[in-house]
């Protein structure tokens, strides 16, 4: 098995975290349109997700890896680590989402500890991620998972 695969399985519950494949973009799309009430402020920009515009942004943002996380084989989250656009040897996740239905089960945890380990794997010295004030519901997670904001950066 893949270091970059997880799986567990909590009763009768399953849940897989594995790289993206091309295959998963009709999937991912659907997942981004029902998560529009988990993004303050909205998240589609009213423009519907569809298969060419996730992979058309999943090849823009470039991502050393994109995580898919499924719970009972159903894709209900994702995780992208780039690499930080101004110091090479730190990683960034440039993109988490997990569906709203879902939070609040460690899932998102999970799906970011992933990121995490890639991270670590590959030898960065660090990850970063940032998020907006409004997103309170999200900050909780990044504490749980190691996160912390570091004086003298912004807050975004």
């Amino acid at each position: 098995m893949s270091k970059h695969i997880y799986r567990e399985k909590i009763g009768n519950d399953e849940i897989i975290i594995r790289p993206f494949e091309e295959k998963d973009a009709s999937v991912l799309a659907k997942l981004l349109n029902e998560s529009e009430e988990g993004w303050p402020g909205g998240f589609t920009g009213g423009i519907p997700y569809t298969e060419e515009r996730v992979l058309e942004e999943i090849k823009r943002e470039k991502p050393l890896i994109c995580f898919i996380l499924t719970f009972n084989r159903k894709v209900i989250g994702i995780c992208s680590v780039s690499e930080h656009w101004i110091e090479k040897d730190v990683a960034y996740v440039s993109f988490l989402n997990l569906h709203p239905k879902y939070h609040g089960r460690g899932l998102g945890r999970r799906l970011l500890m992933q990121g995490v380990k890639f991270a670590i794997d590959k030898g960065f010295k660090r990850l970063d991620l940032h998020t907006w004030p409004g997103n309170m519901k999200a900050v909780p997670l990044y504490k749980k998972t190691g996160f912390f904001w570091m004086p003298g950066t912004h807050v975004y």
